[in-house]
């Protein structure tokens, strides 16, 4: 199959008008615009106080509350197009607007949530019973059967072996228990003895301590004595040594230094010198 040429194309479309392309009203992104701070503590949209409990319609009407809405009527630029809502009149003179409910059914509006206590009882947890014990069923022929005194055994022979047994055996424990008692008497006896002539021995040896301690005490004072004796001789006979020394140095001394004295001139006549 022949392709239709260019020319032919362009003859089998016609337009009313030239195609043009699309010019764009607006921008593709939104510009940022400058934002102002803002504090939330004077946010109207914060609510204040408790968030749990119904909010609390003002008593006192907002004085202002006609000027904002002016203002805020004012500052709000209405859609084209959009009909005009119709705003509250102003209040005549010597009265005042206030917040009214108007629900069909009134409710009381506070901010403490109603409480109630409710109490019930349910019975008592009753025992359980106690189990039964099992009991196997019953399998077999029940059968009987008649046994006459003395058949089985004589009591009277088979008992003798028994309490031979028996009154041997507390003889015999009866007797080592009295064995027991005799020993243990013996050796608390041999004790006491042998604590006496401990006692007695440490008494011995407490008074020969005594003495011996008595007589080095003697010897100590004896010792100390003729130590301050010969103290006391030697002290003396050195005082005796030094008397003798000095009355022997001193015996021509005097002579001597009164020879000296007059030789030098210090005694004269004092006519024989005039």
């Amino acid at each position: 199959m022949p392709q239709p040429s260019q020319t032919q194309t362009q003859q089998l479309y016609q337009h009313a008008a030239e195609p043009k392309p699309v010019q764009q009203r607006k921008a593709k992104y939104r510009e940022d615009e400058p934002t102002l701070p803002s504090n939330i503590m004077f946010d109207r949209r914060v609510v204040r106080g408790n968030t749990y409990a119904s909010r609390m319609l003002p008593a006192e009407p907002v004085l202002h509350l006609a000027s904002r809405n002016a203002q805020a009527s004012s500052s709000t630029r209405r859609a084209p197009g959009r009909p005009r809502a119709i705003a509250t009149p102003e209040p005549v003179h010597g009265r005042r607007h206030m917040d009214v409910q108007t629900d069909v059914y009134l409710e009381e509006l506070t901010d403490v949530v109603p409480e109630t206590d409710t109490t019930t009882q349910t019975d008592a947890f009753l025992d359980r019973p106690p189990t039964p014990q099992f009991v196997p069923p019953k399998t077999g022929v029940d059968t009987a059967t008649q046994i006459e005194q003395g058949e089985l055994f004589n009591f009277d022979a088979e008992v003798e072996p028994l309490l031979e047994v028996l009154v041997g055996k507390v003889l015999e424990q009866a007797l080592m228990e009295v064995l027991e008692e005799d020993e243990l008497a013996a050796m608390r006896q041999h004790q006491e003895h042998f604590e006496a002539i401990r006692s007695a021995d440490l008494v011995a040896a407490q008074r020969l301590e005594a003495a011996e301690r008595r007589k080095m005490e003697e010897k100590e004072r004896r010792l100390k004595q003729e130590r301050e004796r010969k103290e006391r001789e030697r002290v003396v006979r050195a005082k005796v040594a030094a008397s003798a020394f000095a009355r022997g140095y001193l015996n021509g001394i005097v002579k001597n230094v009164f020879q000296q004295l007059q030789d030098t001139g210090y005694f004269y006549d004092p006519v024989e010198r005039e």
